[in-house]
């Protein structure tokens, strides 16, 4: 599972929540650094920020299903819009 998000506080505790649940986590602070992940070795699911600087959660999708059209992507956000 790869947790992608630009706030490094809500990167590490995700990551840790989820590892402590029994899942094998690795990290993203950006999208250009999720995407670079996801060509590079296998990742089933994506949990990622939807409001990110310079590639949005939305943009990584459509990258990511270009890569592989099987990831699941989750989509967070602290946005009330």
């Amino acid at each position: 599972m790869l947790v992608v998000d630009d706030e490094p506080d809500i990167l590490e505790n995700l990551s840790e929540w989820l590892s402590d649940s029994g899942y094998a986590t690795l990290t993203a602070s950006n999208g250009t650094e999720a995407l670079a992940i996801v060509k590079r070795q296998r990742v089933d699911v994506v949990v990622t920020d939807l409001n990110m600087p310079r590639l949005s959660g939305l943009h990584l999708l459509t990258l990511i299903k270009e890569v592989n059209a099987d990831i699941e992507v989750i989509f967070l956000t602290g946005q009330g819009t």
